[in-house]
C-alpha cells in the first residue's frame, strides 16, 4: 500500500488537481514570457507509465489544463 505522503508535493505544486499522481510545472521568463523549462513529477503509481508521461509531455509543450482533444483509454 502506497503512503500518501508520496504524493504531497505533487498534490501542492498542482493545488488545482487534489488526486494528482502525477503534475509538470514550467517556469518561464519574466519578460518574455516564453518558456525556460519544464519540470515533470511522477508519484509512485505513475512511474513508468508511457501514457501519463505523454500526458505531461503535452502541457509542457502548451497543452490547456482543460484538456482539450484528449483521447481517454488510449
Amino acid at each position: 500500500m502506497l503512503k500518501e505522503d508520496n504524493y504531497v508535493f505533487i498534490r501542492h505544486v498542482c493545488a488545482d488537481t487534489p488526486n494528482a499522481i502525477a503534475c509538470s510545472f514550467r517556469t518561464y521568463d519574466s519578460v518574455s514570457g516564453v518558456t525556460i523549462s519544464c519540470l515533470i513529477m511522477l508519484g509512485p503509481v505513475a512511474h513508468g507509465d508511457e501514457r501519463v508521461m505523454r500526458h505531461e509531455r503535452g502541457h509542457c509543450n502548451g497543452w490547456t489544463g482543460d484538456h482539450p482533444g484528449a483521447r481517454y483509454g488510449d
